[in-house]
């Protein structure tokens, strides 16, 4: 859309690397981002803490990790992966 603007947003977890991504990409049909983070399950307390919910999971994809997709408190959704072989 010409002249509309993107907003960005942050999930910060003492788990997660780091997320980003365009909210409105997914209201037009985008893909929602993915974040590697070191521990699922406490990143989705966390998320649960902060107001958010876990919208999808989590499920184990074999030989790659357990992920799930998290919706904040503004309706944004990110998929956390666990990646396999992290503790």
């Amino acid at each position: 859309m010409a002249g509309s603007r993107s907003r960005r947003t942050i999930l910060r977890s003492p788990s997660a690397r780091c997320a980003s991504r365009s909210t409105s990409a997914s209201r037009l049909g985008g893909t929602p981002s993915r974040v590697g983070v070191e521990n699922l399950a406490v990143t989705l307390d966390a998320v649960r803490e902060a107001g958010g919910k876990v919208v999808m999971g989590p499920v184990t994809i074999p030989t790659v990790g357990d992920l799930a997709f998290v919706e904040d408190t503004e309706g944004n959704v990110v998929g956390v992966m666990q990646y396999a072989g992290k503790p």
